[in-house]
């Protein structure tokens, strides 16, 4: 018997390797949406992989993703919902047109590709903090990612925008907050931190306190990290919003919801 044996990378640094093999994929009882298709099992994963884990469900663009395989048979639509990580209930992976996004109130900008790069681009504009608007030298090629918890922006550009969560609010910083956080408050609540919005190309994404702020104990840590390298859109961040990519017209939709139910 021949054996395929496989090894990819991840941004993060998670490493998988194991054997490559082909099953029929398909989700319920519908056959007609079933397909001969290709996975990984993987035997050594090092990073941010546990123990129990043998490989991660791909999203991305490249050939071998799950999305991919099936794009002909979802009408190249998926949409993801994620409850806020105290939640017990489970959030929602929804591959085809039952995902689609109702008009009113979604907001839609387009994808950027950046080959052989299977990842999503959003084009970020600038960022506001309560009516603050912040805006880099020039326009910002940000990640848009489900597998990367905390948003990451460029240094410094993450810096200025820092500075307008500091001044929006009468808490006083932490000296020496959790690592690997920059920006912490002791004593402090969510009603207490301000509404945050990303200007993309077309509109705007408000993120509430819960989207940008989480308690590590009795701390309260801003979500945001500077990066030297990739700037990204974290799920910690996309929380309670139905997110939907149509890969037919290169579009990424976000609709405010309540993941546990909706």
């Amino acid at each position: 018997m021949k054996v395929c044996l496989y090894k990819y990378g991840y941004g993060d640094g998670s490493v998988t390797k194991g054997d490559l093999s082909s099953d029929v994929i398909g989700f319920g009882y519908d056959t007609a949406s079933s397909l001969e298709g290709v996975f990984g099992c993987g035997h050594e994963n090092t990073g941010l992989f546990a123990r129990t884990e043998t490989g991660i469900l791909g999203l991305g663009a490249s050939p071998l993703s799950l999305v991919s395989q099936l794009r002909n048979k979802i009408g190249h639509i998926f949409s993801h919902c994620f409850v806020p990580i105290t939640s017990n209930y489970a959030g929602k992976l929804i591959f085809g047109s039952q995902s689609t996004q109702p008009k009113a109130g979604a907001f839609t900008t387009q994808i950027k590709f950046s080959p052989p790069s299977s990842y999503y681009y959003l084009t970020l504009q600038s960022i506001s903090v309560y009516d603050v608007k912040v805006s880099p030298k020039s326009d910002i090629d940000i990640l848009i990612e489900s597998g990367t918890t905390v948003t990451r922006l460029e240094e410094n550009f993450y810096k200025a925008v820092e500075t307008a969560v500091i001044n929006s609010t009468k808490l006083h910083p932490m000296a020496n907050p959790p690592n690997p956080f920059k920006l912490c408050y002791k004593d402090a609540t969510l009603d207490d931190v301000p509404d945050i919005t990303f200007h993309f190309a077309g509109d705007g994404l408000l993120l509430l306190g819960h989207n940008m702020f989480n308690m590590i104990g009795d701390t309260l840590c801003w979500y945001v990290l500077p990066s030297s390298k990739q700037s990204i859109l974290g799920n910690f961040a996309q929380t309670n919003i139905k997110v939907e990519y149509d890969l037919l017209r290169n579009t990424v939709s976000f609709n405010p919801a309540d993941c546990a139910v909706e």
